[in-house]
């Protein structure tokens, strides 16, 4: 390529008229080999190495292979401080632009590692001495490599540079940027894609800050693509509400945390006046768990009233008041049939939800 006339150059009285043509000449092919100034030029790889002529190329592999790297961009060509933009011959074929390869015309990465020259991207590099130094990569829109998006439309809409998450495997080779910067997801040669679907993502538990509102029982958070949690669950029988209870035939309960009510008073009202015996309920001492043990029944106790006492079948209006209630233990006498429960059946956990495609950018 052409380099500038020196400084000065021009404003010297003692150049000759040859001169002065062959510099603005100069200067001519100058600003024509720049970015912009003319059509992009092709350039194919030859065991590994491209030679370009001015500062826009497309590049293809050697042979129209499938994959080729580029591995060093001679400096025959183009001067020192000069930029250069390259971009993919054909989206088919795949580009693979090595980091530091060694030797005159290498190429360092703003990563630090090899990038793929595709139909997403073009590649800004300035030479700096005996080698080339990326300066920014272009890339289709999209979020950066290893982030993950909500994708309203249908799936196979989805923008280039992106994959749905659905568990599947890629290649690392021909995904450095992503193996990159997600190492947790790769496996020797492969790169294992999170299967998103029909899950909820959980943040990770930060290495540096780690917290605890998950029980790691339920789900590991320590390490990104771990999995957990179900849709529903069977309650233990521990669980599950009672439904109806029994007590043995010595009045001991066979559930607990539960109550009872026993009556303390009853009221009679005394239509014309005589007297009656009642048997009123005897307690003494708790029964075990808690609460009065019925003990037996009185048989002294005399309704208050006029003494006039009634013969023969008779009604009297009466009611209960005073009711009490207690737990745990109540001794009484009755039914020995053993405790029942409800239905162990699955409980539904599902969060409200929207659906929508998960996507990957490479």
């Amino acid at each position: 390529m052409t380099a500038l006339p020196g400084s000065g150059y021009l404003s010297n009285s003692g150049r000759t008229q040859q001169q002065m043509k062959d510099a603005f000449e100069d200067l001519r092919d100058f600003v024509a080999e720049g970015a912009g100034a003319g059509p992009v030029s092709a350039l194919t790889i030859a065991a590994g190495n491209v030679t370009p002529t001015s500062a826009r190329h497309t590049v293809d592999t050697e042979a129209a292979a499938s994959t080729d790297d580029l591995a060093n961009i001679l400096l025959t060509n183009i001067e020192d401080g000069r930029w250069l933009i390259l971009e993919p011959a054909d989206g088919s074929r795949l580009v693979v632009v090595k980091h530091l390869a060694g030797g005159d015309g290498q190429i360092e990465t703003l990563a630090g590692h090899d990038i793929l020259l595709q139909n997403r991207s073009r590649l800004i590099l300035e030479r700096s001495g005996l080698r080339w130094r990326q300066l920014v990569e272009t890339l289709l829109p999209g979020g950066p490599t290893g982030a993950s998006s909500d994708f309203w439309g249908d799936e196979t809409d989805i923008y280039p540079r992106s994959v749905l998450m659905y568990g599947q495997t890629l290649d690392a080779a021909e995904n450095p940027d992503l193996a990159a910067r997600c190492p947790g997801l790769v496996s020797g040669s492969d790169i294992l894609v999170p299967d998103a679907r029909e899950r909820v993502i959980v943040g990770k538990n930060s290495d540096s800050s780690p917290t605890s509102r998950i029980d790691s029982g339920y789900l590991d958070t320590s390490s990104v693509g771990n999995t957990g949690g179900a849709d529903d669950v069977t309650l233990a029988d521990a669980q599950v509400p009672l439904r109806e209870h029994y007590h043995t035939a010595d009045g001991t309960l066979e559930v607990e945390n539960h109550r009872h009510y026993i009556s303390l008073n009853l009221s009679i009202s005394n239509a014309g006046g005589h007297n009656h015996k009642p048997r009123d309920l005897v307690t003494g001492g708790a029964a075990s768990g808690g609460g009065p043990r019925v003990t037996g029944w009185k048989s002294e106790s005399v309704q208050s009233g006029p003494n006039t006492s009634t013969d023969g079948v008779h009604d009297h209006n009466g009611s209960v008041s005073g009711n009490s209630n207690y737990s745990g233990t109540l001794d009484v006498t009755g039914n020995t049939s053993s405790a029942s429960l409800a239905a162990s059946v699955p409980v539904a956990l599902l969060q409200p939800s929207i659906v929508a495609c998960k996507i990957l950018w490479l």
